[in-house]
């Protein structure tokens, strides 16, 4: 698995970049990055086998109006469609160490066999000779055995050997229904929102980049947890209005809400300036229809 991917230094600056940043926002850009870290990690060929516009950008971490972002990443040439398969606009050549990483995986691993195969060699080899000084050392030198024979150890018993339990990670379940067990877990941490919706996005999301644990109930713990840490706002009953103003949680959330305010601040700037214009157009115009009086005789 890769642990990074390339970016031009002038990537931010690439006129595609700026279309999108003024069709969607910053948080496109953010979404945009997220995708190619995705990628990187579980798609190292940039192929998204099994993977539609939804699965696209939960995996980006789209959280705008569904299938804008994606329709915007193929419209900008950021994202290819072909033969019903959708993949990175050249990825290969953009990022190949990322492209190549399964084949550098393997060369590594044969590398590996073949040291450990030469290393099992000469470890036979050793084996075999000392064997041999063994047997001339007997013929040469005979040890006489001990009279009377001692009596077989307490602590030379045979060792039980106990199988451990190997744990079998699978695939995400066909079905995967909402037991009371997992309602009453939701209450116990305080989840409000949603239930069904929060597990349909679990097993979208884990289903789309090939997830496998050995216990989906935990799994499903995990990310209803996460849900409450790191997106607090939607926690709440189904049908009341998202709250505003929040705490920013994450950097993400933090550097929205610092464009937000940016922007309430440049905007009551331009208000101030608007009005202090036209209090010097009023100011000038009176100035000048004294001076066009007719001076009393």
């Amino acid at each position: 698995m890769n642990n990074d991917f390339r970016i031009a230094v002038s990537f931010p600056h690439h006129p595609k970049v700026k279309k999108l940043i003024r069709k969607l926002g910053y948080e496109s850009f953010y979404s945009l990055i997220t995708l190619w870290s995705f990628v990187a990690m579980n798609k190292p060929n940039g192929i998204l086998n099994n993977m539609d516009i939804d699965d696209i950008e939960i995996a980006a971490g789209w959280d705008g109006e569904c299938s804008k972002f994606g329709l915007a990443l193929l419209e900008y040439k950021f994202l290819d469609h072909e033969d019903g398969v959708y993949y990175i606009h050249d990825w290969e050549e953009h990022n190949g160490y990322a492209f190549y990483s399964k084949e550098r995986s393997e060369k590594a691993r044969n590398a590996a066999n073949v040291r450990w195969n030469k290393k099992n060699k000469n470890k036979d080899l050793m084996l075999k000779d000392a064997n041999s000084m063994l047997q001339a050392s007997a013929r040469n030198a005979p040890s006489p055995s001990p009279s009377p024979s001692p009596s077989p150890s307490i602590n030379n018993k045979k060792k039980i050997n106990k199988r451990k339990k190997v744990s079998i990670s699978t695939s995400v379940p066909i079905e995967f229904p909402i037991t009371e067990q997992m309602i009453n877990y939701a209450k116990k941490i305080g989840y409000v929102a949603d239930l069904l919706e929060l597990t349909e996005s679990f097993i979208i999301y884990h289903t789309s980049i090939g997830s496998t644990f050995s216990c989906w109930y935990s799994a499903w713990q995990i990310w209803i947890r996460n849900q409450i840490k790191w997106y607090p706002e939607r926690n709440i009953p189904k049908g009341q209005p998202i709250k505003q103003n929040l705490k920013p949680q994450t950097y993400a959330q933090a550097q929205d809400a610092e464009r937000r305010e940016r922007s309430k601040w440049l905007l009551k700037e331009m208000k101030n300036e608007e009005i202090n214009s036209q209090n010097n157009n009023n100011g000038n115009l009176k100035v000048i229809g004294e001076l066009s009086k007719p001076k009393d005789e």
